[in-house]
């Protein structure tokens, strides 16, 4: 058994972490955002060429179509929980 690889393994996974940490939340939720709406394009796009016979494959675009929705449905519903959250702590009597 090596132990310095071992060790090394730990350290990038302390580096990561750590790395990990200096990204801030609202950075987070932009890429989130960010790759949905690429998602969403991307469906988007197919869907266009399939109407206009440049794709054949309707079984792939509809995928891509319903892995977008369900995505962006996700994302209504992590909104609306925000949203529910913020309006429990307005409502506490401090």
């Amino acid at each position: 058994m090596d132990i310095e690889a071992i060790e090394a393994i730990n350290s990038l996974h302390h580096s990561q972490r750590h790395q990990a940490k200096t990204v801030s939340g609202f950075d987070t939720i932009m890429e989130q955002i960010n790759a949905l709406d690429q998602q969403y394009k991307t469906a988007e796009s197919s869907a266009l060429n399939m109407a206009s016979g440049d794709i054949d494959n309707l079984h792939q675009v509809m995928q891509q179509l319903d892995k977008a929705t369900r995505n962006l449905n996700l994302a209504i519903q992590v909104r609306n929980k925000c949203i529910e959250g913020l309006q429990e702590i307005m409502r506490l009597q401090v």
